[in-house]
């Protein structure tokens, strides 16, 4: 897999995790935590996805970005709101998103 922007169907929490095992393993980075793709690129790793937070009070990430948990049962959250220069508003979960759009988790 070379990019996380594919279609969402089942199990698509845990294909973002293999490739997030991937980056975590090439870079060496610590266990656990969140693994950030943008544009369906992994750009880094968090240990806390709840403190990311700047002086504005928004993200650090921008809106698009999408973050998979390390740790326990996969899981993937998107960056929303806000905008491209000041941050997205929060972390969304997939499966949240996907339902207000009206698709299948």
């Amino acid at each position: 897999m070379d990019s996380i922007n594919q279609p969402r169907a089942a199990g698509e929490a845990a294909q973002i995790r293999l490739f997030a095992e991937h980056y975590v393993k090439e870079w060496g980075m610590p266990a656990g935590g969140y693994v950030v793709f943008f544009s369906g690129k992994p750009c880094g790793w968090m240990r806390d996805l709840w403190a990311d937070r700047a002086e504005n009070g928004r993200l650090t990430h921008r809106p698009g970005c999408v973050a998979v948990a390390m740790d326990g049962p996969p899981a993937v959250w998107d960056a929303v709101g806000g905008n491209y220069m000041g941050g997205a508003e929060r972390w969304a979960p997939r499966a949240e998103r996907v339902q207000a759009e009206g698709g299948a988790s």
